[in-house]
């Protein structure tokens, strides 16, 4: 295929001038090193996480189930943000001389995020539901019911992705950041705007909700033991929600408004992508006994204990 047919591609197979700011000439291989190195540190959090999750003792509620989803799509959006980019900055990979593999990858990569925003909104809607209406929240995850939200969530990112007209991505590995447009004449990605700000809005409006009918509950309950509770579960909620407006409305705001022009302002929305994602597994790991207390017998730093339904039952129902 002659490369001048292939968008933002020159005759030579290199990839077009871009007006992209470089700081110096080895700026790929510093952000190739720093993004893996920094992928590996993020990624072993997130792996302790999933499998402190993936434990019977978890498994059996409704919403480690859903958490399941997340954490796991968690780890893959990680790769997708800094693992992968460090590999294709580090060896200058661009679509010009890899096409498929790179044309692919980006495809995939949307494909994980949208679904990370579907089971986020799931996730979210369980929460609410436990503290607004618990009856319809058993009716639609008790028992086995929470693993077939796979298929919605699947369904949800294949249908947003796939529907985006003319999506044309690609990889600058100079900048260290994914060209997430289209071929239109207004190159923005409406479905990518559309989903960024509607995962942001429902899990804002959802999380709230729950904080109030939960505020409401330990109120009545005036019990230490709660109390105790709400303040933790309110600064974990504090918590999830501002990483998660960072890095939806933020990597919106790099993306499409014009920043191009900054110097490595690509590492700011890919570590602003990566930071959701393994602020998640950290906020779980301190904030949530049963969770620490797993991960700390899975690595030989504590005998096992058993842990009572109840503890349990509380966080799995509040935590964030």
């Amino acid at each position: 295929m002659n490369m001048a047919t292939i968008p933002f591609c020159n005759p030579n197979r290199t990839l077009v001038d871009l007006h992209t700011p470089i700081a110096f000439s080895t700026q790929y291989i510093f952000i190739g090193i720093l993004y893996f190195s920094t992928f590996v540190v993020f990624d072993a959090t997130q792996v302790l996480c999933f499998l402190a999750i993936c434990h019977k003792k978890h498994l059996q509620y409704p919403c480690y189930k859903l958490m399941f989803f997340v954490s796991f799509l968690d780890m893959v959006n990680l790769f997708d943000a800094i693992g992968a980019p460090g590999i294709l900055s580090f060896f200058r990979i661009d679509h010009c001389q890899h096409g498929n593999i790179v044309g692919i990858f980006s495809r995939f990569l949307m494909v994980a995020w949208y679904a990370y925003c579907a089971a986020s909104m799931i996730l979210a809607t369980n929460r609410c539901l436990e503290f607004t209406y618990a009856p319809l929240a058993h009716a639609l995850f008790d028992g086995h019911k929470a693993w077939f939200w796979i298929i919605p969530i699947c369904t949800y990112a294949l249908v947003v992705e796939f529907t985006t007209p003319n999506a044309f991505y690609f990889y600058v590995p100079d900048a260290g950041v994914f060209n997430l447009q289209t071929l239109n004449k207004d190159p923005t990605s409406y479905n990518h705007v559309a989903n960024n700000l509607t995962k942001f809005a429902f899990v804002t409006v959802a999380y709230f909700v729950m904080w109030c009918f939960m505020k409401l509950k330990i109120n009545g309950m005036q019990t230490t033991q709660m109390s105790a509770a709400e303040k933790k579960l309110s600064i974990q909620a504090l918590l999830v929600g501002v990483f998660a407006g960072f890095s939806t409305v933020g990597y919106i705001a790099i993306e499409y408004l014009p920043f191009h022009n900054v110097p490595m302002i690509g590492l700011v929305g890919s570590y602003l992508w990566a930071s959701v994602h393994v602020a998640s597994a950290v906020i779980y790991i301190t904030m949530n006994k049963s969770i620490r207390m797993t991960v700390l017998e899975m690595l030989n730093l504590k005998k096992p204990a058993k842990l009572s339904v109840i503890s349990i039952r509380t966080v799995t129902a509040l935590r964030m």
